[in-house]
């Protein structure tokens, strides 16, 4: 028998995390996570099986939330991970274990006070590769940074002093530099310094060099993103740039044959700005650079509901090719890039969000998600089509019962076509229609699609029908698609999301009930749930998480205000106070008749909880019907990157909100 979604669900929900294939193929390591609301703790298992025999596994670690990134060693005997085990302070840790035979207990590597993150195998499997704080000259001692809150003192002088889910950096405090380890312990060495932050590390197949990424350039402080491939000579420590500056790098792959590297590239020096990542291949000997999407417009790399994919481009054994992922209007699609051409492997109503590689780039393990299915390891060889590998949910949707959405489309009178997707808890009983729940996704530059959504089918779960929108401006369309929002949010992305519910409306056959719509979303999604109730008052109810109301403030207070914010609004407040003003739900706030319920987390540093705070305190003011709720030690995005008790309660709430004003099955 089964039944509808519900909250108890998400502690049966399983997330699977950076599968990695052993470089013969024949083995895959992978990350669950699971939710423990009793202790209030993620929980999270490393396992690793034979592809030829998925269901039996082995588990290599347990840990919390902070275990994870498993990278085989070049030969497949051993495999290191990061993880908090035995860290007094939490941190997380490179560890590493024999695989192969009867294996003993693991090697701890390191003990950094802010601990590692992205673990690389050298070639000949002798060193790792790491990233952690260090000193801007390498071989100096690295400072130390207080801890306690009421001894720490920080002094800042650029833009760059804080990142959502990072904290604050002050003057003098270490920046993030890449460091090596021998692989069976040992003293690690700094390898890069300077005023800069270095990341994703990537081995040359003979070992003497380092890709990474880093912004370099004398105006980083005005970026959001910027970084550059740079190569650095381990033995010497000198240090190549090989992609331009402002422009935004990521994800470097050597070629097998060492003479280049692949990486994904926007032409901006923010990242998430709407601009599409571009497969570009640069020769490490000449720095001259060819772009292998060229004729492609569409994002590579990139999967809604996700943002850029964890994975790096997967070379063929001969270096002639490169598998990647493709965004294509709400999916992502395995693709094929050779210069000058690319081909779709796969055309499938589905996003495949991570890919992983055996050696010969021939073999690989994806991670998979379709509407109705979590997501989940599925195989793929070259020349033929994926397969599913492990289904580590199918107990709970065999369960559950999830419904699965239908895609609509909506012509606006500018030539441009939206889409959207509307999944109904089924067919009402007697006269009754079913209320409708407006969803706007976050970025603005992020897009909902062909994946599946644990909060949509718990809002379907408790007899709401809900309308997804991607309106102008939503990522995995073309390119003028994702900048279209820039410098006009609440403009015509807001006309196309009223066009596709005045649609959705009309079919009477759907049977939505106009009287009882309501508009949510979180942070963009959150401002346009805000800045439609000062448009209409068509809404019977709205919800928004961390919601940015205030272009001026939202300016000053965010961590990305005067990099990021700036460019997507076209200039600074000072220049254009007008434009910031003007879309600006706080200035318009005596229009609101709508009840509105605001969430958001106190340590937001992407849309600050000042944001929600000056609404609310108006709204108060003003009379009308509203709620906050302050959500303590939580970040920008709620419920699903918050602790487990915080995650049910925020949820808790949405359906109490919900439920006051919209009654479903009546």
């Amino acid at each position: 028998m089964t039944r509808s979604f519900g909250l108890d669900d998400f502690a049966r929900l399983v997330e699977v995390r950076d599968p990695q294939l052993s470089p013969d193929g024949r083995r895959v390591a992978v990350v669950l996570e699971t939710v423990d609301e009793a202790a209030n703790l993620l929980r999270r298992r490393l396992l690793v099986f034979d592809v030829a025999r998925p269901g039996r596994r082995r588990t290599i670690a347990t840990g919390s939330g902070k275990l994870g990134s498993p990278r085989w060693s070049p030969d497949g005997t051993r495999l290191a991970y990061l993880t908090d085990r035995r860290s007094k302070d939490g941190t997380a840790q490179l560890e590493v274990r024999v695989i192969a035979g009867r294996s003993g207990p693991p090697t701890r590597l390191t003990s950094f006070p802010m601990g590692v993150a992205a673990p690389a195998w050298s070639p000949d499997g002798e060193w790792l590769a790491f990233v952690a704080g260090g000193a801007d000259r390498p071989g100096d001692e690295v400072p130390a940074v207080e801890t306690d809150p009421k001894r720490r003192f920080v002094r800042v002088r650029g833009h760059r002093h804080r990142l959502e889910g990072a904290g604050h950096v002050g003057i003098g405090e270490p920046h993030a530099h890449l460091w090596i380890v021998p692989a069976a312990g040992g003293e690690a060495r700094q390898v890069t310094g300077g005023p800069s932050d270095d990341g994703d590390p990537a081995w040359s197949p003979d070992g003497r060099s380092i890709a990474f990424l880093s912004d370099r350039s004398a105006d980083r402080d005005r970026h959001f993103g910027g970084e550059a491939v740079h190569v650095v000579n381990v033995k010497s420590g000198r240090v190549r740039r090989l992609s331009p500056e402002r422009t935004t790098a990521s994800l470097p792959a050597w070629s097998p044959d060492g003479r280049s590297i692949a990486y994904l590239r926007s032409d901006s020096p923010n990242r998430l700005d709407g601009h599409h990542n571009r497969l570009w291949v640069v020769s490490v000997r000449s720095g001259d650079e060819t772009c292998w999407s060229a004729g492609e417009d569409r994002s590579v790399g990139t999967r809604p509901g996700g943002y850029t994919t964890p994975s790096r481009p997967v070379w063929a054994a001969d270096s002639s090719a490169i598998v990647g992922i493709l965004a294509d209007a709400g999916t992502a699609q395995l693709a094929r890039f050779t210069p000058g051409r690319v081909e779709r492997l796969t055309d499938d109503a589905a996003v495949i969000e991570e890919i992983a590689s055996d050696r010969s780039g021939g073999r690989a393990v994806l991670l998979r998600t379709d509407p109705v299915t979590p997501s989940e390891l599925w195989s793929w060889e070259q020349g033929g089509a994926p397969r599913r590998l492990a289904g580590f949910n199918d107990d709970l949707i065999a369960v559950a019962a999830p419904r699965r959405p239908a895609r609509r489309t909506v012509a606006r009178p500018d030539g441009l076509r939206v889409d959207g997707w509307l999944t109904v808890p089924g067919v009402p009983r007697g006269r009754r229609l079913h209320p409708l729940v407006v969803s706007v996704h976050g970025g603005p530059h992020n897009a909902f699609g062909e994946r599946f959504g644990e909060d949509l089918q718990l809002l379907v779960a408790a007899g709401y029908a809900v309308l997804q929108v991607n309106p102008r401006g939503s990522g995995s369309y073309d390119e003028s698609f994702a900048r279209a929002v820039v410098g006009d949010w609440g403009g015509a992305d807001f006309e196309d999301i009223l066009a596709m519910l005045d649609d959705a409306l009309a079919d009477r056959s759907l049977r939505l009930d106009p009287g009882r719509v309501a508009i949510t979303g979180g942070s963009y999604g959150g401002f346009m749930a805000c800045w439609a109730i000062t448009q209409t008052d068509r809404f019977a109810v709205a919800i928004a998480g961390a919601p940015i109301v205030n272009f001026e403030s939202e300016y000053g207070t965010a961590d990305i205000g005067p990099t990021w914010f700036e460019r997507e609004q076209l200039g600074t407040p000072w220049a254009d106070r007008e434009r910031y003003a003007a879309r600006s739900a706080i200035r318009l706030v005596e229009r609101v008749r709508t009840p509105l319920l605001l969430y958001h987390g106190e340590a937001d540093l992407r849309c600050p909880i000042e944001q929600s705070e000056q609404f609310f305190s108006a709204l108060v003011a003003l009379g009308r019907e509203v709620e906050l709720v302050r959500v303590p030690a939580e970040g920008h995005v709620l419920p699903s990157d918050a602790s487990p008790v915080h995650r049910r309660m925020t949820r808790e709430v949405i359906l109490e909100w919900f439920g006051r004003y919209l009654k479903p099955g009546a």
